[in-house]
């Protein structure tokens, strides 16, 4: 049995995977924290191929409890997408909120460290498994005004291409998706200076779309994609040459 589990599953880019790919599972699992709306859409579209999860990846409890959850029910994925992480603010270096810094490697890198206990073991006896982070383009060239931003995403490659080189003997690949600004419900609330900066910069002279970035996660996903290990794939409209 082929199943997916996508973290933020919810998000314009989870549902645009699920929308598009859902046919090459059985099953798939895709949590979300406070907005179940998009996912219990298309679930009555799938039915019981898709299963949504209630999840708060800051709550390390819940994040344990949920990869249980995933054993008790034989849902062990060998394909993983993490989609979730926290919207970024516009902060000076100097005037950080450190709390919002560690709720941003809370969601982003370490619930995917705990989940690891869970779905890596079952990859490792299968000799299989396919995973993709979502990252930034942040991770190419850095932008001012992001610090927490950036340190989660930096975090999440280091833990990406670390990954990759001790899982890659077991058959499990681990590579990262480095968009350029897309746009989805996240830019919701974006400075107009820095939406208006990225379309400039931009030889397209527009945002990404969601199919544009979910098209890349797929070939990654692949089960011919064996060679592709550790990669950060920059999905840039050109911006980043």
């Amino acid at each position: 049995m082929k199943i997916l589990l996508i973290t933020g599953a919810s998000s314009d880019l989870g549902c645009c995977y699920i929308k598009k790919y859902a046919d090459r599972y059985d099953k798939i699992v895709g949590t979300y924290h406070s907005t179940p709306d998009a996912l219990n859409e298309l679930k009555a579209e799938l039915g019981d191929k898709l299963i949504t999860y209630s999840l708060d990846l800051n709550d390390e409890d819940a994040v344990a409890a949920f990869g249980e959850y995933l054993k008790e029910n034989e849902l062990l994925p060998q394909y993983y997408i993490h989609l979730a992480g926290q919207k970024s603010a516009m902060t000076r270096v100097h005037q950080q909120d450190i709390e919002k810094v560690k709720d941003d490697l809370e969601t982003s890198v370490f619930s995917v460290m705990k989940l690891f206990g869970a779905i890596i073991p079952p990859m490792q006896k299968a000799k299989f498994g396919r995973i993709v982070f979502m990252l930034s383009s942040v991770t190419h060239t850095t932008v001012a005004f992001k610090t927490s931003y950036t340190v989660a995403k930096y975090a999440l490659l280091g833990f990406m291409k670390s990954a990759a080189v001790e899982l890659a003997a077991s058959g499990i690949t681990v590579n990262g998706v480095s968009p350029t600004m897309i746009d989805t419900r996240f830019i919701k609330g974006a400075s107009p200076l820095a939406l208006k900066k990225s379309i400039e910069n931009s030889p397209l002279k527009r945002l990404a779309t969601p199919e544009e970035i979910v098209c890349v996660i797929d070939g990654l996903l692949s089960d011919e994609n064996s060679f592709m290990i550790g990669q950060n794939i920059l999905v840039g409209g050109g911006s980043v040459i």
